[in-house]
């Protein structure tokens, strides 16, 4: 092998090398100013109440600050579940439905890209169900009860535990 072509092999290794270096430091540097522009919005780590997992809730009734309450038909049929992962479903009187929530340590609760299959069903109450969810913005939990809270205090879902249900 001649001497140029030794030269020329070290030069394509160096070169391998410090393009190796370099592609590591980007990533890693990409990686750090991520997590710190994570830090400078106000971004943190999500918050799962490990209470609301492990366990299903079924809807019992809805109660209003005016004095109103309403009971579903049939209870069974409206389950909900909550994931660790963030994520949440429901099964009701019709259809499945899924998306993410956020909680917080303060009893705050938001659900999210809710979605849900389009089967119709003939006096189905899942319309009353979804618009009372819209309107959760807490929760709270009382003795094998799980109340979710509306937004103003106008309200409450109120759900009993029951045997976990994976849907």
């Amino acid at each position: 092998m001649e001497n140029h072509q030794k030269i020329n092999i070290y030069v394509l290794i160096v070169l391998g090398v410090v393009f190796f270096i370099l592609s590591a430091w980007l990533f890693f540097s990409q990686e750090q100013v991520y997590e710190e522009g994570k830090e400078e919005n106000g971004e943190t780590e999500a918050f799962i109440d490990e209470r609301l997992t492990g366990v299903s809730w079924k809807w019992s009734e809805t109660i209003y600050l005016s004095g109103e309450v309403f009971i579903p038909d049939d209870p069974e049929s409206f389950i909900l579940v909550f994931g660790d992962d963030g994520r949440v479903s429901a099964l009701t009187d019709c259809n499945n439905m899924m998306g993410g929530y956020e909680t917080s340590e303060e009893g705050e609760l938001g659900f999210s890209e809710m979605a849900s299959t389009l089967m119709y069903c003939e006096d189905s109450q899942e319309g009353d169900f979804r618009e009372m969810m819209a309107l959760v913005r807490g929760y709270s939990f009382g003795e094998e009860h799980l109340f979710l809270v509306f937004e103003r205090d106008e309200g409450m879902m109120v759900f009993e535990a029951v045997e976990p249900t994976e849907y």
